[in-house]
């Protein structure tokens, strides 16, 4: 079953999908936290292994009260705006597409992460 996933992998182009596409997705990810540096701090990961670093949780006003980790205040709100993620420890958002991820995709989640992020900066 395994050999079959692999085939599946290659024969439709995933791994360079996820390589080209993560590259892309990170740099824009970068992007977000230099114009929204008060809510992300910087993009890391490779392929679609993606974390977004976040500001400390008392620099962002609407988390600051609250006892939830800044990562998993974010994950909520995306999730309730359209966007599933998970948090990963207290400062990290972590984005796992999946390998077949298109890039209009890739873009209607970056608008929405965006929508979110800046109504909080």
């Amino acid at each position: 079953m395994a050999l079959k996933i692999f085939d599946v992998i290659e024969r439709d182009g995933l791994a360079e999908n996820a390589r080209k596409l993560g590259e892309w997705l990170k740099g824009e990810l970068q992007r977000l936290a230099n114009v929204y540096p008060t809510v992300l701090r910087s993009a890391r990961g490779l392929g679609f292994m993606l974390g977004v670093e976040l500001a400390d949780k008392g620099t962002i006003p609407a988390f600051a009260a609250s006892d939830k980790p800044a990562s998993t205040q974010l994950a909520d709100r995306l999730h309730e705006a359209g966007l599933l993620t998970i948090p990963s420890g207290n400062q990290v958002l972590r984005l796992l597409p999946p390998l077949n991820l298109a890039r209009a995709q890739a873009e209607e989640g970056l608008t929405i992460l965006e929508r979110v992020v800046r109504g909080l900066a």
